[in-house]
């Protein structure tokens, strides 16, 4: 489901004073009074009237490095860490350096190094990011603390950027230089995750290796809890829960031992024997233990990703507990077990205890300058999670009520005004919007609040008058926030879709002339070229447009876009004299623009696109001779060929692929080059031979790149479909001996074995299929492998054994992200057949019951007994209405009325904004019309459920309340009918 208020977007930042001190909101007055159904707020007086201009001067004060007395150098690490994540590197650098020069080789001089570093990976600055690497293993070899630095970098690494080789690059100098220590084995447990995650072959020796290296370092129980973990996440849960057992055998005393151990018992859907484990951990730990804190907080969300809503709350506020009694461990997140736990509540639709908890942590966590924050997201996900509008409004009501000079405070507000404009409730709205204005003057970000109003009343609500006064007056207002040619835009586009080119043509004027200087102007005007051309089909005034912003701005590169823009127009048009007079002009006046053979190259594509092959040939050559360096040559060179393939000029087209691999011998993309000309002669000319020529040549040529072995396999489908077993079975021996070593073989076996199944000889595909299965057992491609022998059963009809491999396969893959989705697709492996079935009949057979023990009843029931496992064995997720919707469509044709309402019932409560919502609504209605008709729920009963129901239509669904209110008048109609007609039948007269 998609979040429905975006009504932010900075990030909140505490700021330290210049003496070092928090900047504090005093919130001891906070009161939540729990009334049954709810929650009462109460208003209180803060100590903020100082903070805006406190902040400010922090902020100041830490960049200019003000002040007669230099603050303590721990004091400058934490204001520099603030400015780091605000994003302002280079200040933040001046401070890193300075506690540097401050403390020489203390372990405050390596922490700022090592941020130093951390920046330069923010900044994606990989030459300055290995000079300091370089710097801080020379200046503080000595440094005790290095190891955890070098760890934590190779973390940053993977996890932030996801650059695997640089960070085994950092975890491989620790483990060289630091093979011993508690970090050098915990770089060691990250590079044999990198394996598993590659899907290297080695991880299980090196995992044996690491245990027998450090079956002797106290905190061993760490590094084995992440392996396992890794392995579990990586479908090899076997091997993972081999490895929680050893934990918590060979370190029941560690609490990673204990975390294993509670790991080990979910894994096995043992939540009683996790529960008791966690329980123990907790009782027996030192409370300020941050591991266990990490671990509880780990177990929590364990359950919370299960659907397990009462166990995760538990832990959750286990962890509040710990938090509490702990003697100030530093625990920058202290909201999170709250906001979790509540929304817990919320999916359990507990909202009294929701309320409860959400008062406790109003008290607890008065001075926390990450509660309103915690509000704001509370509320929203009454409205987005629970569909929950009253408790929605009530919080983000009280947090806008409560901290009004607080930035997410004023995401609460603005929220609530969202939400009266969607709701139509213009008074409310305009009430809300006021108090927006007034109580968040001093804030920011106010005018981008403002801003997105107006396009919630433009885009969804087609209010235009509205939006363009809120455009108007931010613009009025804060003339230069943000992006000021973006509101200009938005007013100019505004105007357009109200057809008021003379306002419109008023609103462009004022945004040349008002930012005339700004360097996204010539973006704004480009924008506003293709709007009217694309969205109101106003060629002229979009060719006027964008050939104003080439005139005008021809140093940049949007300006040169319009320029194109008119090319592209009048290669379509078919106006050859326009299109090669402003591509001269397009190749004259943008001459000085690095992209420039870009436009070339896609204005060859149009021309490519509209059939004129001769005049893309001498585009792409074109771009070829002027900047033969430009880009990627080698897709010039695939065009030209495939171009040739297009005129069906086999001999140039030949030319080119044998000019491709001369010039590109050695080019990485080589390979898949060829592999794409290759499916082009197959799929789009029809030409089979060419196509196994050139897919036999990368086969031979590139063994050393991937998209060799696709040709080789593109080689064994053709002659699979073609049911040519010799040929097929010759091109498959060759496909597993040249391509043995690569790493996704696996996957190219499964997926033949498919077409196997494709074309009807389901042996050899379940033979390819357990191929995998026995070759690959750890693969990632055995899940494929599996589903792949489940469509084998569907093939041979064989019902029992899809069904119960099925239920193998959500058992052992629990785990796994998309079961869910495949699950799904067998559902309609069932119902596709029915439909064959259903429309070879001859008659409607829709209002009529399905006898279930004909072929076409076992295939629709087939079909809602599995879409009902999505729903009763599988945590929720996006098929989850639809199988609720699609478990009631297959109930229509069993006749299961009542069932059928119940499913529709599910997703118009849960899920009123998928997309069938509308569709099962109507059904609910008209399947109570059914019952009425059948005389299986009395007359009086079935009239008011009619009734409501298409009421609830009509309110819910706007896009179809025309028809919801045609089919409630036609039953109020006939109802009316049929009661005159009985008056008239018992008149005695």
């Amino acid at each position: 489901m998609q979040v429905v208020f975006l009504a932010c977007g900075e990030a909140y930042l505490l700021f330290k004073d210049v003496q070092g001190k928090s900047v504090a909101i005093a919130a001891e007055n906070v009161k939540w009074t729990i009334f049954t159904g709810g929650l009462i707020m109460r208003k209180r007086a803060f100590l903020i009237s100082m903070f805006t201009l406190v902040t400010a001067l922090a902020l100041y004060g830490a960049i200019a490095l003000a002040g007669s007395t230099k603050p303590e150098s721990k004091d400058i690490l934490d204001q520099a860490n603030d400015l780091r994540a605000a994003q302002k590197y280079d200040d933040a650098e001046k401070l890193y350096n300075q506690v540097k020069a401050e403390n020489p080789g203390s372990d405050k001089a390596l922490e700022a190094q090592k941020q130093l570093i951390h920046l330069a990976i923010d900044k994606n600055d990989q030459k300055n990011a290995d000079s300091s690497f370089n710097q801080m293993v020379t200046e503080f070899a000595e440094n005790t603390n290095l190891d955890e630095a070098i760890y934590e970098i190779g973390k940053d690494y993977q996890y932030s950027i996801w650059n695997t080789a640089k960070a085994n690059e950092a975890h491989k100098y620790n483990l060289e230089h630091f093979p011993d220590t508690k970090f050098g084995m915990m770089s060691n447990v990250e590079i044999i995750r990198s394996y598993l995650r590659d899907g290297e072959k080695i991880a299980d020796a090196e995992v044996q290796k690491w245990l027998d290296t450090y079956k002797e370092q106290p905190d061993q129980a760490i590094g084995i809890y992440q392996i396992a973990r890794a392995y579990v996440g990586n479908n090899k849960i076997e091997k993972g829960q081999q490895l929680y057992e050893f934990a918590f055998e060979n370190h029941s005393d560690h609490v990673y031992g204990k975390l294993s151990q509670v790991r080990y018992n979910i894994t096995n859907k043992d939540y009683d024997a996790a529960d008791k484990a966690a329980d123990s951990m907790i009782a027996l730990s030192d409370k300020d233990n941050a591991d266990v804190q990490e671990g509880v907080r780990e177990l929590a969300d364990v359950y919370r990703d299960k659907n397990e809503y009462a166990r995760a709350a538990h832990f959750y506020e286990a962890e509040i507990d710990l938090h509490k009694s702990g003697s100030g461990l530093d625990y920058d997140e202290a909201t999170v077990p709250y906001r979790e736990a509540i929304y817990c509540y919320i999916n359990m639709k507990d909202i009294e205890t929701a309320d409860a908890l959400i008062g406790q942590m109003q008290t607890d966590l008065a001075k926390d300058e990450k509660l309103p924050r915690a509000n704001f997201n509370i509320g929203n996900y009454f409205l987005n999670n629970a569909n929950d509008t009253e408790n929605a409004l009530k919080v983000h009501q009280y947090n806008a009520d409560n901290y009004p000079n607080v930035m997410e405070a004023m995401w609460s507000q603005a929220a609530v005004v969202w939400y009266y404009v969607r709701h139509n409730d213009t008074e409310k709205a305009e009430a809300e919007y006021t108090k927006l204005l007034t109580n968040y003057a001093n804030q920011e970000t106010l005018p981008k609040e403002i801003f997105q109003i107006g396009d919630i009343y433009r885009d969804e609500k087609k209010n235009y008058d509205k939006a363009i006064s809120l455009y108007k007056y931010q613009l009025e207002n804060w003339p230069n926030y943000g992006e000021p040619t973006d509101t200009y835009r938005k007013l100019a586009c505004t105007y357009i879709d109200m057809d008021d080119k003379e306002n419109a043509d008023l609103i462009i004027q004022q945004l040349q002339t008002n930012c005339a200087k700004d360097d996204n102007l010539a973006r704004a005007n480009f924008d506003i070229g293709n709007y009217f051309l694309n969205d109101a089909n106003d060629a002229a005034n979009a060719l006027k447009v964008h050939k104003f912003n080439a005139d005008n701005h021809p140093e940049l590169m949007e300006a040169m876009w319009s320029q194109a823009a008119l090319v592209w127009y009048y290669v379509r048009q078919g106006d050859e004299a326009n299109a090669d007079a402003e591509y001269t002009k397009l190749l004259d006046a943008f001459k000085k623009q690095e992209t420039l053979p870009k436009e070339v190259f896609q204005i060859g594509d149009i021309y490519r696109e509209e059939k004129k092959y001769d005049k893309a040939l001498s585009l792409y050559k074109h771009q070829l001779e002027k900047w033969p360096d430009y880009g990627e040559p080698i897709d010039i060179y695939r065009k030209m060929a495939c171009t040739y393939v297009d005129m069906n000029d086999i001999t140039k087209a030949d030319a080119v692929i044998s000019d491709i691999q001369e010039k590109f011998a050695e080019n990485d993309n080589l390979a898949r080059t060829n592999f794409d000309i290759g499916n082009y002669f197959l799929n789009d000319a029809n030409d089979p031979e060419n196509a196994l020529k050139i897919h036999a040549y990368n086969a031979d040529n590139c063994t050393d790149q991937l998209e060799s072995m696709w040709s080789q396999a593109a080689i064994v489908w053709y002659y699979v479909r073609a049911k040519d077993e010799g040929k097929a079975d010759k091109a498959y021996a060759k496909l597993l001996k040249v391509f043995e070593d690569e790493k996704t073989l696996a996957k190219e076996v499964f997926q033949i074995a498919d077409i196997y199944t494709e074309v009807g000889d389901t042996k050899k595909a379940r033979e390819l299929h357990n191929k995998v299965l026995n070759d690959w057992p750890e693969s990632e491609y055995v899940f494929d492998a599996r589903k792949g022998l489940i469509k084998a059963d569907f093939a041979d009809d064989k019902s029992s054994d899809a069904i119960a491999n099925i239920d193998t396969l959500i058992a052992d893959y629990s785990e796994k992200s998309d079961l869910d989705n495949a699950i799904f697709l067998f559902g309609e492996e069932y119902w596709n057949k029915a439909i064959e079935i259903e429309n070879a009949d001859t008659g409607p057979t829709f209002f009529n019951p399905i006898d279930l023990s004909s072929e076409k009843g076992k295939y629709y029931n087939n079909a809602r007994s599995i879409w009902e496992k999505i729903i009763t064995e599988l945590p929720s997720s996006d098929s989850t209405p639809q199988a609720y919707h699609f478990a009631g469509e297959a109930s229509s044709y069993l006749g299961d009325d009542f069932k059928k309402i119940e499913y529709f019932q599910k997703v118009v409560d849960s899920w009123p904004d998928y997309r069938m919502a509308s569709h099962c609504q109507y059904m609910i209605a008209h399947t109570y019309e059914e019952l009425r008709r059948k005389g299986l729920i009395s007359p009086q009963e079935a009239d008011i459920l009619i009734r409501n129901a298409y009421k609830k239509m009509i309110k819910n669904f706007p896009n179809s309340a025309m028809v919801a209110q045609y089919r409630l008048n036609r039953f109020n109609a006939t109802i009316t009918a049929n009661a005159e007609l009985s008056d008239r039948k018992g008149d005695s007269r």
